[in-house]
């Protein structure tokens, strides 16, 4: 055994799974991770193999379990700081609700070395209420993930320079997840057959537009413009519509009628989707049109740079972190732009080069390329 972490998160995502699978179960450290809502749990029987254990914190989400949760999460803390079972505590997307006294309250109690884990869009929509409640954790760690430079000027904006002697001196990232995926399909299989399996009529060029079902992926503005198109032009598109995670039955409607009413053949994806069901998704994308408000670096666009896919970005979200790399992509400066861009895209084609961006991502962003910095970092940490 190496080090021993108590995470602070939440088991059922698949990035979190799949972060300690690929972190610290290679590295061989004892896991201890919180349930706050048992009866949503997932992922639990792959935790039990993994040897990771399970702290239930909240049995549910009602109401009556919040100072339920409280009190047991504090009890851990006073039970395990007797006995300084842990090297480190992992917050990992920290609340900027009233639970983040509580957790603020636990690390006092464990007083152990301490680390948060910021996700990228996590920090964007912070308001300055939020700002004073996340304050509590940030004020009581050893150590912060390097942001980036978007990122770090909202934490900037909130509280100035007075917290950057955290900052790791390396970013920490986690490795696209879909990666093995699309890398197995492109090869076996390709863009034709995966397009056919997906349910993409014969010929077709495909045009996916944002990765979720959220307002901020502004699907309508960008459906607006598309429908300015010719229609000899429109007759070669099929759009794919990934909504999940919509919460907005009006909204929904607002975007499947458009969709219909542009001409233009489509697919609604409405469901949660698993690895596989996303690469066969990203390869059968010839072209994605991110046109989201804000956005953190999410993993859904390494995805569709490792895909040979077309990525189409807007001026107001720069990927510092892209550029330096190298990535080609092409770039969009207002929505009335996406007509011209579609038209020369889907008449000419395009020359960026597919299989640098692939190298380039997998360069940067697998699990193997970041694991020895993850490592690195926690032993920096725990000293």
């Amino acid at each position: 055994m190496n080090h021993r972490h108590f995470i602070i998160g939440n088991p059922s995502s698949v990035w979190m799974r799949e972060y300690i699978k690929e972190i610290h179960v290679k590295n061989n450290d004892l896991v201890y991770i919180t349930v706050f809502d048992e009866s949503e749990l997932k992922n639990k029987d792959v935790y039990e193999k993994m040897g990771v254990h399970l702290v239930t914190i909240g049995k549910n989400s009602s109401v009556s379990e919040k100072f339920m949760k409280a009190i047991r999460l504090i009890h851990f803390g006073i039970k395990h700081r007797k006995h300084e079972v842990f090297d480190i505590v992992e917050i990992h997307y920290p609340p900027h609700s009233f639970q983040a006294y509580i957790i603020a309250f636990t690390l006092k109690i464990m007083n152990t070395k301490s680390f948060i884990m910021f996700w990228g869009s996590d920090i964007l929509p912070l308001n300055d209420s939020d700002a004073k409640k996340l304050e509590r954790i940030i004020s009581n760690v050893n150590a912060i993930n390097k942001l980036s430079n978007k990122t770090y000027k909202v934490f900037n904006q909130h509280y100035g320079n007075r917290y950057d002697h955290l900052f790791l001196p390396e970013a920490l990232r986690f490795g696209t997840l879909a990666l093995p995926y699309i890398d197995d399909l492109l090869k076996k299989k390709g863009k034709f057959l995966c397009k056919d399996e997906y349910g993409i009529k014969n010929g077709k060029i495909t045009i996916a537009i944002g990765y979720n079902g959220n307002e901020r992926q502004q699907h309508l503005k960008v459906l607006q413009e598309l429908d300015k198109l010719p229609n000899n032009i429109k007759k070669k598109i099929q759009i794919i519509l990934h909504i999940v995670g919509i919460n907005s039955l009006e909204y929904k409607n607002k975007v499947i009628n458009a969709a219909k009413e542009s001409g233009m053949d489509y697919i609604i994806e409405e469901k949660m989707l698993d690895f596989e069901q996303i690469s066969r998704m990203r390869v059968a994308t010839d072209i994605f049109i991110h046109a989201q408000t804000t956005d953190g670096l999410s993993g859904s666009i390494r995805e569709c740079f490792s895909s040979d896919t077309i990525v189409i970005n807007p001026s107001w979200i720069k990927y510092d972190e892209f550029d330096k790399l190298g990535l080609e992509y092409i770039q969009f400066e207002k929505f009335e732009d996406l007509t011209t861009i579609i038209y020369e895209c889907v008449s000419n084609g395009t020359a960026i080069n597919f299989e640098k961006n692939k190298k380039l991502i997998h360069s940067a962003y697998s699990w193997e390329s970041v694991y020895d910095t993850w490592i690195n970092s926690y032993n920096r940490i725990i000293g």
